[in-house]
């Protein structure tokens, strides 16, 4: 494994802070604009399901050819990529040119788990918690400049912030042709690309995976992480509008206050939260502190409530998340870390697809209300499940 780079860390956390903060700036818009032709909330859901439904299949993809080719390449193809795609969403017409511009957009979207493979090279066992939760201090910064940019440029017609998200995503592919070194060396190329037979099929390899405890449960928990947290993504900006009148400036402020609490955490706090209670206890009361987030979102007639809620579930996500890439990258050999952090994320898109389709049609069929307290439940349940796998001593001996 190449020795720790802080700089090679500083240049991947920049290089994923500059693409989220485009992804960051669609949240804001999509839910208005598809408004606009005449979607509904179980029609926006399906926006973005498709979206991470292409990213579900592509996703082990990428991994695999970044084993392969290595990390470097497998990026940058998918940053000017999604490039393109903010481009076809600016210039879009109708819902089916939206639908196209998101599947192009899932389609790329699976450069995340080659980052957290990146992250992974570039850092030894006793630290990668603590590089994990610079990825995730990225995303958080990303929910704080992504939304409030494209909630402000929405001022001036949907289409001004994704151009701008196409331009600024653009700037930095080419600033990452020249600033972003390659983290997987010859020697452990060589040996990932002796796995291609084994490797093959997704659901071979998932079933392989499956096997090992820790990454079994990882998975489970990850999914189920990702489903009640999805839900809550599906339905908030237009629960926000019939509930308090938000539009995108507002909407696009909330969701940067989850990532300002989500990046304090994750960018200075996770490292010391690490090392005092480990993974374990972290992903248990992540799922819990999000959980009981979801709950308060449930009751929020006001907007102390609302802002409450909000700031739970930030601290749920920021402690969980860097755990469950964390725990499973210090359990899994370097040359196939990527491939086990993409099926990994891959399973977890395919469970906000299917959360973000039920939240859109929950709250269309029930009430606005539903889907944050049935989010609840489902986040509660699987804090039951990581309390059982993760803090009991029969699971301490299996893993």
């Amino acid at each position: 494994m190449p020795q720790p780079s802080s700089k090679s860390l500083t240049i991947i956390f920049v290089t994923t802070l500059i693409d989220m903060i485009g992804f960051g700036i669609v949240i804001p818009i999509l839910p208005f604009f598809a408004e606009h032709f005449g979607a509904n909330g179980f029609e926006i859901g399906l926006l973005t399901s498709v979206y991470l439904l292409m990213q579900f299949i592509c996703t082990p993809v990428w991994g695999y050819f970044s084993d392969r080719w290595g990390r470097r390449p497998v990026i940058l193809i998918c940053i000017f990529a999604s490039s393109l795609a903010y481009v076809v969403f600016g210039l879009a017409q109708s819902l089916a040119l939206i639908l196209a511009a998101r599947i192009i957009g899932g389609v790329f979207a699976g450069k995340f788990a080659t980052i957290q493979a990146y992250i992974a090279d570039v850092t030894t066992k006793e630290n990668r918690s603590k590089g994990m939760g610079l990825f995730g201090a990225a995303f958080g910064l990303g929910f704080i400049l992504g939304p409030s940019i494209g909630g402000i440029l929405g001022k001036w017609g949907y289409q001004t912030p994704l151009f701008f998200a196409a331009a600024l995503t653009m700037i930095n592919g080419i600033a990452a042709i020249f600033l972003l070194p390659e983290s997987l060396s010859g020697e452990t190329r060589a040996q990932a690309q002796s796995n291609r037979e084994e490797n093959k099929l997704n659901l071979d390899a998932i079933r392989r995976y499956a096997s090992v405890p820790v990454i079994r449960s990882v998975m489970t928990l990850s999914m189920i992480y990702n489903f009640g947290f999805s839900i809550l993504y599906a339905t908030f900006a237009l629960f926000a509008e019939r509930e308090f009148g938000f539009h995108t400036m507002e909407t696009g402020y909330m969701f940067a206050f989850m990532g300002i609490v989500g990046a304090i955490i994750q960018g200075g706090l996770i490292g010391k939260i690490s090392r005092a209670i480990g993974e374990e206890k972290m992903i248990v009361y992540g799922l819990l502190i999000t959980a009981a987030g979801m709950f308060a979102m449930s009751q929020s007639k006001w907007l102390w409530l609302l802002m409450a809620a909000s700031f739970l579930i930030s601290v749920g996500s920021a402690l969980l998340t860097p755990a469950l890439s964390g725990l499973v990258s210090k359990k899994s050999s370097e040359t196939e870390q990527g491939r086990i952090l993409g099926i990994i994320q891959s399973v977890s898109n395919l469970a906000r697809m299917t959360g973000i389709a039920f939240g859109g049609f929950v709250f269309e069929a029930v009430n606005i209300w539903s889907p944050f307290w049935m989010s609840g439940i489902i986040l509660t349940a699987g804090c039951g499940i990581a309390y059982y796998r993760f803090l009991t001593e029969a699971e301490i001996q299996e893993v």
